[in-house]
């Protein structure tokens, strides 16, 4: 097969009846795109090189070079007769901004800490989560990185404060930037999880915190004379619907949106603006953290949260082809000229051991 990473090749694309095909003009052959309904990734590609484009702008030639690069090449697990495939490698930029690196990134972290989560309630019977939303004043861009640096060292002092210590069992924090765009103004906050005990909600325990000492506790420890914005939200209702599960969702989201830096409505100066301010506030900073009950089932567990060694997998191979159960490895490459992935390989898997119980019929 041919190496169609490279732009010289003579690939058009055609309309073959509702279909748009591409072929090679050498030899005539339609080539094989990528089938992946797991994951956008042409979409997310041509992400990279529009986030490229900013950078370059931006004075970021680096930056930019690595998002060129990233994911240019893919490796698939396939079953035989191609009914499924399953990512097994790819080449990963893992750039703060970068819109594959990063979604790829939050939705293994929030598969993470689901697990944490339930490893959580499990050890502890008769506990609960709470879902904690603690902000800062907006500033400006040249202040969003002291602005990250104050919520973390007051998420500090507020963890060692009397009615946070006797209330709260475990937690995981995590930081979140949204920007207001007609104000040109960063808004950093925390989203955080926070475990208790079902005695938490009786108020004859004297564990309850109320809204109003929320903010008390945070404006100490931001040490600020506003009163900050604080929202906190039961994850189990009243009605006993748990909704734990959409409160990992959200602490686990990426720290920033890419529409924030990637959009047709953006001038292009604007855009790069705001991808310079993103990545220098976040250069080398980790984004959460964890404490107590939460932290003792991560390392139970062997589970860093936050960790990209592996953009690939899930950690649960339930479900999922491996290298023991997939007859075949499919390569895919991007070509730049038809901006797709297109397959420049399939081959038969050295390390296929045969089908397992069950996929016979499958």
């Amino acid at each position: 097969m041919a190496d169609y990473s490279m732009t010289q090749s003579r690939l058009q694309e055609q309309k073959y009846g509702d279909k748009t095909i591409i072929v090679d003009m050498d030899t005539g052959e339609i080539v094989e795109t990528l089938q992946d309904n797991k994951f956008a990734w042409r979409e997310r590609k041509q992400g990279t090189l529009t986030l490229a484009d900013i950078y370059d702008t931006a004075g970021m030639p680096e930056r930019a070079d690595k998002l060129k690069g990233c994911s240019t090449w893919l490796e698939y697990l396939a079953k035989g007769d191609l009914s499924k495939r399953e990512l097994h490698h790819f080449n990963a930029c893992k750039q703060r901004l970068c819109p594959i690196c990063s979604v790829r990134k939050a939705r293994i972290m929030a598969l993470k800490l689901q697990k944490v989560a339930e490893k959580t309630l499990n050890d502890h019977p008769g506990s609960q989560f709470i879902f904690l939303t603690l902000t800062v004043e907006n500033c400006t861009g040249d202040k969003l990185r002291e602005a990250l640096d104050l919520l973390t060292k007051s998420w500090s002092k507020l963890t060692r404060r009397t009615p946070f210590v006797k209330a709260v069992k475990g937690w995981f924090r995590a930081l979140e930037i949204t920007r207001n765009r007609s104000k040109d103004t960063y808004h950093p906050h925390i989203h955080a999880i926070l475990v208790v005990e079902d005695d938490y909600f009786r108020k004859a325990s004297g564990l309850y915190i109320t809204q109003d000492k929320w903010v008390t506790m945070w404006q100490q420890s931001l040490k600020v004379s506003y009163k900050p914005l604080v929202s906190i939200e039961r994850t189990k209702a009243r009605n006993g619907n748990d909704k734990v599960l959409s409160a990992t969702m959200e602490a686990a989201k990426y720290a920033t949106k890419s529409a924030e830096y990637i959009s047709p409505k953006l001038p292009k100066a604007e855009a790069a603006k705001v991808a310079a301010v993103y990545t220098n506030a976040l250069v080398r900073k980790r984004m959460t953290a964890m404490g107590g009950w939460m932290q003792d089932a991560a390392k139970a567990l062997e589970l860093d949260v936050e960790a990209d060694v592996d953009l690939v997998h899930s950690g649960d191979a339930s479900g999922e082809l491996t290298e023991a159960s997939a007859e075949l490895l499919e390569e895919y490459n991007w070509h730049f000229g038809v901006g797709n992935h297109l397959l420049s390989c399939r081959m038969s898997n050295p390390d296929y051991e045969g089908e397992a119980p069950g996929d016979a019929e499958g």
